[in-house]
């Protein structure tokens, strides 16, 4: 049943209709953009998300790989990640570890070159400019083997380095005095 409204209500109701006419397309198309950007948004994320879940696998594989020395597979896993994972910071932790593998394989080339791809195409400043550190030292560093070009520098500076243990391997620890 219907029931027939005031003066008030009609003049109310009119006010309504002639403010929706006026601007009910421009509210309409406002919602459209800011829910348009809103699941854009959550889309990319999701993306991102889902991007570095995968490339954690490939990560996890590679590390698997240098644990076990095989650095031909190790380099096959890490170019997969790098072909389809190169932006993500998996890739760049890989190529470190990975040059890191090469070093001590004495593969001192392929770690100059996997080093010089994080250097160039890294993301994140931080493992660029790690990489750059690396590639920086000296050439009797990379040839010898980081552990080796350390004791060589102590004998010669005679700087104590105290043994440390961690991950299953021995380490130096050190501190260079650069004059």
């Amino acid at each position: 049943m219907a029931r027939h409204l005031d003066l008030e209500e009609q003049e109310q109701l009119a006010a309504v209709k002639a403010f929706w006419n006026q601007y009910g397309n421009a509210i309409t198309w406002a919602l459209i953009v800011v829910l348009g950007a809103f699941a854009a948004w959550n889309g990319w994320n999701w993306w991102q998300r889902d991007q570095a879940a995968k490339a954690a696998g490939v990560f996890e594989e590679l590390d698997r790989a240098v644990d076990a020395r095989d650095l031909a597979s190790a380099s096959g896993v890490f170019r997969t990640l790098q072909d389809r994972y190169g932006r993500t910071a998996f890739a760049q932790q890989g190529a470190l570890l990975l040059a890191r593998a090469q070093l001590e394989g004495g593969q001192a080339d392929a770690a100059r070159t996997t080093l010089a791809w994080v250097a160039d195409n890294a993301v994140e400043d931080e493992y660029r400019t790690l990489a750059r550190l690396r590639l920086a030292k000296p050439k009797s560093l990379i040839q010898w083997g980081f552990r080796k070009g350390v004791i060589a520098i102590h004998r010669r500076k005679q700087v104590p380095a105290t043994p440390v243990s961690g991950r299953g391997r021995s380490t130096l620890r050190c501190r260079l005095d650069i004059e």
